[in-house]
């Protein structure tokens, strides 16, 4: 009898993101990338699987769905992984299932998902206990392992397990980077995150980026292998590895597109110049990359761009054998622009929480229409904000006690979010990407200072602001007024009173920092 394994490393980011270093987060990263690579194929040949990708259903960082035809070679790695996982990358911790196949392969996969579910829920017990006369690391406030001597600080520093096990492990080109752009060495690409900010401007930017829909479309598989149960190992297999494929060749046209001409026009004038990027996570459908700042929104553009574009070429073999399969894969990103010495841990969050209101605002887009067309992909679009305060909630906190003005419009305060922003073939009725990059070269051509303070009236008393406005386009002149009128009456609806929509939100302060970003930029 056949049987299925499955496990899921739990707490990724909390892993890779411990020690707030981008060092050790790179190799945080390159350790769970790994984990289901190389280690996981030797492990399965120890024992004794010889061809360890006919096993391997489908895989990607920090997960895996193993179909074994042996029963003891399944109950031996079920009971030896965790054990060996615990000492491969310390603190990274599993949940895992293992059962027999006893009639159609979906319907088991479906009953080890629900096994692990639930396992997610329970609390693991870190053993043993940290007591209170053990020395801790000062980063991380873990159990001290070993204290190494720091030549920065210039005396020994105490580190916890898992960061020596960062530290230890070999810096090579890590795999991550070698997918995205193989053909440059790997010392170009930065570890510290001032080699990724820019001289003129302190902000970089943490993008986070997930597809849309796949729940649905692994429901559309699943009705299919119903009746062709013999192939579902298979398609599972090629859907894994095409989604992989979406994602990696979605970041590398990217990354040709952006990172790689910025990165060869300052390599002209700095021979120890660095790609001004640098990726943490990049695994099935899930990217998470750090991008100085003035490069994130045309990065983020081209990436979701591609990613529809690939998916149409790469999914294409699965609509033609499976009903209502959709024609392509959208995705939804969030972009948090924070001061480099900003604690990274807390700009993944708001970068996370971004996305999370990118696919929720781009859902609601697409199923007020889906009665017309029930294929209606999601919108591919994405969020940015810029933490300026302490503060650390998500994007949810910021709106309520930042974005949201004292004053009142019509017994309403002014809403200073304006996305998600539309990009692609799939824009829906979500404002374009495009027009409100038009509207941030026409604020780039009018007095800081002026927008500045019709920003701050618009927050406090927007009737005021009102009047400030149309002295602003009187003492522009024409050109700049018509340009600035045009682009914010596209974006609210609202030809008249340009400045807000008719929910009271304003598109201008992402157009502003739009272009306070394009002033720093590097420009050679």
């Amino acid at each position: 009898m056949a049987w299925y394994y499955t496990f899921e490393a739990k707490e990724i980011q909390s892993f890779i993101l411990q020690s707030d270093k981008l060092r050790d987060m790179v190799v945080g990263s390159e350790l769970v990338a790994q984990l289901c690579g190389r280690f996981l194929e030797n492990s399965l040949k120890a024992v004794g699987v010889n061809d360890p990708h006919s096993v391997i259903i489908a895989n990607a960082a920090g997960w895996a769905r193993l179909k074994f035809d042996e029963e003891s070679q399944a109950k031996e790695f079920a009971c030896h992984w965790p054990l060996m996982v615990s000492r491969y990358a310390p603190g990274l911790r599993l949940v895992q299932a293992l059962l027999p196949i006893q009639g159609n392969l979906p319907d088991v996969m479906q009953q080890a998902m629900d096994q692990l579910r639930a396992e997610r829920n329970c609390n693991q017990v870190s053993l043993p206990e940290i007591g209170p006369l053990v020395e801790r690391s000062p980063r991380t406030g873990l159990a001290a392992n070993s204290a190494p001597f720091d030549e920065k600080a210039d005396k020994p520093v105490p580190l916890d397990l898992q960061t020596m096990r960062k530290r230890n492990y070999a810096e090579t080109q890590s795999s991550l980077t070698k997918r995205i752009l193989s053909t440059l060495p790997h010392d170009v690409w930065p570890y510290e995150i001032e080699e990724i900010a820019s001289d003129k401007s302190a902000y970089v930017a943490v993008i986070h980026a997930d597809g849309n829909d796949l729940g649905s479309m692994l429901m559309r598989i699943r009705e299919h292998l119903c009746s062709n149960p013999d192939s579902a190992a298979a398609v599972y297999r090629e859907l894994s590895e095409r989604i992989d494929r979406i994602t990696v060749s979605a970041v590398q046209e990217a990354t040709g597109a952006v990172l790689a001409p910025d990165y060869q026009t300052r390599k002209q004038h700095k021979a120890d110049a660095k790609i001004a990027a640098r990726p943490i996570v990049l695994g099935g459908d899930d990217l998470t990359i750090i991008v100085r700042a003035d490069l994130a929104v045309p990065f983020t553009a081209t990436f979701l761009e591609a990613f529809e574009r690939h998916s149409q070429e790469q999914l294409a073999g699965f609509r033609n054998t499976i009903k209502d399969f959709p024609e392509l894969l959208t995705a939804c990103a969030g972009i948090a622009f924070v001061k480099k010495t900003y604690p990274f841990t807390a700009a993944y969050h708001m970068a996370e929480t971004l996305c999370d209101y990118t696919k929720k605002q781009a859902k609601a887009d697409r199923d007020a229409k889906k009665q017309a067309d029930k294929h209606l992909p999601v919108p591919s679009s994405f969020t940015w904000h810029r933490i300026t305060s302490s503060m650390t909630g998500g994007y949810a906190d910021v709106q309520r006690h930042e974005l949201t003005g004292r004053g009142l419009l019509e017994n309403r305060p002014v809403r200073f979010w304006f996305g998600p922003y539309a990009v692609g073939s799939q824009t829906g009725n979500l404002p374009l990407l495009e027009t409100v990059q038009n509207l941030s070269k026409t604020v780039s051509m009018l007095p800081g200072g002026s927008i500045r303070t019709l920003i701050s009236t618009l927050h406090t008393d927007p009737v005021t602001a009102r009047k400030d406005y149309e002295r602003i386009r009187e003492v522009a002149g024409t050109d700049k007024s018509s340009g600035f009128k045009l682009y914010l009456g596209q974006l609210t609806g609202q030809p008249e009173n340009s400045l807000v929509n008719a929910d009271c939100h304003t598109p201008l302060a992402d157009a502003y920092l739009l272009a306070e970003l394009e002033k720093g930029a590097e420009h050679a």
